[in-house]
């Protein structure tokens, strides 16, 4: 695809195809559980760990959204925890949010369905980026450009009599969300997801009670079963019908295929069935948030003391760049500005680290956190982590911290 086209496509964010208008669906489309409701019990009405489940009170008020993924993986929550307690606030999404800020946010918060708001804040509708790709493939230019920069990557495989267990550690190992299964000469099996997983470790205990709209038992738990169903074979919670194509096929077929289907992810294979090829949403969601146009960090940083290597110094840099951009998704940002303070022993050496850091937004207050750390780089992350939090309990839209107060 020639720069001309790409450069076009990335500056045309007020076409049609950029607009939300055309992929709203009614709000009874998700997955709901009202908040009394237990992780256990919700977790057992999704079909994937990328399907989030909004929350709402008995009077029927949205409260929030429960990411699968991040309330498992991430942060580790127990199956009998309240989703009161953990539903998120998702992003501030309306009919002027462009694709691609859309993909940005299904990516961060690791869900593939986002709700969508009217200018009052209130509940409206739902994104389902099923819906959104069905729009993508009949827009030639754009197919176009997300094939031309979505490649197929090599397949993480795994001979097909593993047990739960070693699939499960080879996930971690490797970060990602599939294993494609092989037979013994190597020969495309069978698919293993996250979701599988859920499945393979989730087990009602003795105790479980039916739960309430007539859901399964609530109570589901790693419990003293998990070390027998470690042990269980694969094959017993894999997928046996797996979304798969020749790996001669063109760019634009396979993701065709991929996104015409109700698979999460594709396969490619060579004359002999052998994988040679893994392609997924997660890249599909990517490149359509790689049109976003770039934003421009003013990231202040001070010199830390010579106590800080050159190596943490770099690192730190690394960090906060990454942090500055994440959080300029969230909201619009005049600058980031870092400051250390280190405490001297009497020996020169550094006591302690106090990290501040302050985001000045075009509008608005300034969101502030300040963390003590005896280790350089842990006062960072403890500084970057304190201010997310802040940002998240603020009531400050990205809409509305652009507009400078008169």
């Amino acid at each position: 695809m020639d720069k001309n086209r790409t450069d076009r496509l990335k500056k045309d964010s007020i076409n049609d195809r950029f607009k939300l208008s055309s992929y709203i669906s009614p709000v009874d489309s998700v997955v709901r559980s009202d908040d009394g409701e237990t992780l256990g019990t919700v977790l057992s009405l999704v079909v994937s760990t990328h399907t989030p489940i909004f929350i709402f009170s008995k009077n029927d008020e949205f409260l929030g959204l429960i990411s699968p993924h991040q309330a498992l993986y991430s942060r580790k929550h127990p199956y009998t925890t309240l989703v009161s307690s953990i539903a998120v606030k998702p992003p501030y999404i309306t009919i002027k949010t462009p694709l691609y800020e859309v993909a940005s946010h299904m990516l961060e918060n690791r869900v593939y369905t986002l709700p969508l708001f009217d200018d009052d804040k209130q509940l409206m509708g739902a994104v389902h980026i099923r819906q959104v790709f069905q729009g993508l493939l009949k827009d030639k230019d754009l197919l176009k450009y997300i094939s031309f920069i979505t490649k197929p990557h090599t397949p993480i495989t795994a001979i097909n009599n593993f047990s739960v267990g070693d699939i499960y550690d080879l996930m971690h190992e490797k970060e990602v969300s599939r294993i494609v299964l092989v037979d013994d000469n190597g020969n495309l099996d069978s698919i293993v997801s996250r979701n599988d997983l859920l499945k393979a470790f989730m087990k009602p205990t003795e105790k479980q009670r039916f739960g309430k709209n007539g859901f399964q038992p609530t109570d589901r738990a790693f419990d003293e079963e998990k070390k027998y169903r470690k042990d269980s074979p694969i094959k017993k919670y894999a997928t046996s019908d797996v979304n798969s194509l020749l790996n001669d096929a063109g760019e634009e077929e396979i993701i065709k295929k991929l996104l015409s289907t109700q698979h999460n992810s594709i396969v490619l294979v060579d004359k002999n069935n052998k994988p040679v090829g893994f392609l997924s949403m997660h890249d599909i969601l990517a490149g359509l948030a790689s049109l976003r146009p770039e934003n421009k960090i003013n990231l202040i940083i001070s010199n830390p003391s010579s106590n800080v290597t050159d190596s943490d110094l770099m690192k730190a840099k690394e960090l906060l760049s990454k942090f500055g951009e994440k959080m300029v998704k969230r909201v619009a940002i005049e600058k980031i500005e870092v400051h250390f303070e280190e405490p001297k022993y009497p020996t020169g050496g550094t006591s302690i680290y106090n990290t501040t850091i302050i985001i000045t937004p075009v509008a608005g207050a300034k969101i502030i956190s300040k963390t003590k750390n005896r280790d350089f780089m842990s006062s960072i992350r403890s500084a970057t982590a304190q201010i997310e939090k802040e940002q998240r309990r603020s009531s400050i839209t990205k809409a509305e911290s652009k507009h400078t107060q008169k």
